[in-house]
């Protein structure tokens, strides 16, 4: 795991999407629910919400979601919760994750001494070029290493 990466986000990605999105939905319906509570007891918004662990503003949002249809409303709109992974980020082809697996192959390296290679051709576009100089993110060494078993 990363440094920053806690065991339940962690749990959280290995889910099958349609398990994520349902699990994410009753964590924000759990929120909702001590936001509740919490006003129920006396408490303003700002605490309220801070009791909740989230903020004012998601909490209005979470609220306006929920209308009466429950958990539905609460389940994120996209399978991987808004971001973009590094593949669909940087336009990542699958021509050209299977350039980095040959150059891999040929070259015996590790999937991130590949994608650094890559990077340094000229073949390389110049926007996923200038990332792969600083870090590979771990998304398209996967990709590699997949290609690769």
């Amino acid at each position: 795991m990363k440094p920053r990466q806690t065991a339940k986000s962690a749990r959280r990605k290995t889910l099958p999407p349609a398990e994520r999105r349902a699990l994410i939905a009753g964590q924000r319906l759990a929120a909702v629910k001590r936001f509740g509570d919490a006003r129920h007891e006396g408490k303003t918004w700002a605490e309220a919400s801070r009791i909740a662990g989230v903020s004012p503003a998601t909490i209005s949002r979470y609220t306006a979601a929920l209308g009466q249809n429950d958990t539905p409303g609460l389940e994120p709109r996209t399978d991987n919760c808004g971001r973009k992974g590094a593949l669909e980020k940087w336009h990542v082809t699958p021509e050209i994750v299977a350039v980095v697996t040959q150059l891999a192959r040929e070259q015996a390296y590790s999937a991130r001494m590949a994608w650094q290679c890559y990077g340094l051709s000229k073949d390389c576009p110049p926007t996923l070029s200038s990332h792969l100089l600083k870090s590979v993110p771990p998304s398209l060494i996967t990709a590699v290493n997949h290609a690769l078993a």
